[in-house]
């Protein structure tokens, strides 16, 4: 059962992005593709950092509110400095930071356009607010990929059986986290989806669908994110995926050691036990007295659009389908035809060729089939990290 909501955007903001530099700064967690969900922005006290005083600062006459403003700025650089070192996975952070320091993290960490690795920079100049984004888990990654499939093959299957041929020149096609220019008369930007489904022709590339998934990220995060795509890049549905832990990870602090055939072993065990749970319970995945990934006690589908009922003119309709629940699932009354997406929102009209096909419902969701990938995501993102914590011996 879909749950709707109608609202309005909030806010409207643009981000940029940067690479890492120097790859050996940062521990070996790298992906190639998918970003990363989103949070709220954090603010940090200056008790970490003792102030200079008046006769340290700069001739002795600075006043203590600048000196105040210059430690604040100093510990939020530097505490964003320690997250991009520590790259711990599934992360997504916000800070208000000057310019000036957002330089300094961009000198440091490179501009690369080639480096498809993590940690990731967005920088927002109208609001100040730098965003670190640490390497995706199994969970985000698997997910994202199997509900951009599953969506676009039944497309391609509905063409068919439709008789839908497109004229030459025109292609519908997916792709999984391309890097995207958002360009408009309010700020120039760049975003990365988690996939794409789009329509090109010889004389544009409309989006049409965009997946973007959070692991324990704010709802905020991800509705604005949302609200870009519909209103910055005039895509018809964005597709919201949500898992979130009861806890956030957390490594063992003591280093496990084990040499390479004993990690073998004990992934095989991990894994077992894993698979020997109840399968109609999303965690806790516990072994060996640690908690890899806890009870997901939330998980929804979220599919929004532009409001067309609406005298607002960036209002949109959300439509809520409950996957998990206080880590059961809750997934068996959620209907294949997720979000109501027809036909005519993938293809114009006039390249369909008939009226009777544009209001053709895609019917692509399969709640066991999907639930299973989530259930063996959720296991690899646990053994990932057991052998993150884990140091190879001779």
């Amino acid at each position: 059962m879909a749950t709707y909501v109608g609202e309005t955007r909030r806010s409207y903001t643009g981000t940029y992005r940067v690479h890492r530099r120097n790859s050996s700064a940062v521990t070996s967690n790298t992906a190639s593709h998918g970003r990363s969900h989103g949070g709220q922005v954090e603010q940090l006290t200056p008790t970490a950092v003792s102030r200079p005083s008046k006769t340290e600062s700069s001739g002795g006459q600075a006043s203590s509110s600048v000196v105040s403003m210059t430690s604040d700025e100093e510990i939020r650089y530097l505490h964003i400095r320690k997250l991009i070192l520590e790259n711990e996975p599934d992360n997504e952070h916000e800070f208000e930071i000057s310019s000036s320091s957002y330089d300094r993290l961009k000198a440091e960490f490179g501009k690369d356009v080639e480096d498809d690795s993590y940690p990731r920079l967005f920088y927002d100049w109208t609001r100040q607010v730098v965003t670190v984004v640490t390497v995706p888990t199994r969970l985000h990654e698997d997910t994202s990929c199997a509900i951009l499939k599953r969506l676009y093959d039944r497309v391609e299957s509905l063409m068919q059986t439709e008789g839908i041929r497109l004229p030459q020149g025109q292609k519908l096609g997916s792709s999984n986290s391309p890097r995207t220019l958002v360009n408009n008369s309010r700020s120039r930007y760049y975003m990365e989806p988690d996939g794409i489904i789009f329509f090109r022709t010889k004389r544009s590339l409309d989006f049409k669908v965009v997946v973007e998934v959070g692991v324990s990220q704010t709802h905020d995060s991800l509705l604005e994110k949302a609200r870009k795509w519909i209103f910055g890049k005039k895509c018809k549905v964005v597709l919201l995926l949500a898992f979130n832990e009861e806890t956030r990870y957390s490594a063992p602090q003591k280093c496990i050691r084990l040499k390479s055939h004993q990690l073998e072993e004990r992934v095989e065990q991990m894994r077992l036990y894993c698979e020997s749970q109840d399968h109609s319970q999303f965690g806790p995945l516990v072994f060996q007295g640690h908690t890899w990934l806890d009870k997901l006690c939330e998980g929804f589908i979220e599919v929004v659009r532009k409001n067309p009922d609406s005298d607002e003119a960036d209002a949109v309709l959300r439509m809520k389908y409950v996957l998990i629940e206080d880590g059961r699932d809750n997934s068996s009354s959620i209907p294949q035809s997720v979000g109501d997406i027809r036909l005519g929102e993938l293809i114009p009209r006039e390249s369909i060729g008939f009226y009777a096909a544009v209001n053709v419902v895609v019917d692509f969701f399969s709640s066991d089939d999907f639930m299973d990938i989530v259930r063996c995501a959720m296991i690899d993102t646990a053994v990932d990290r057991f052998e993150n914590a884990t140091e190879i011996i001779a």
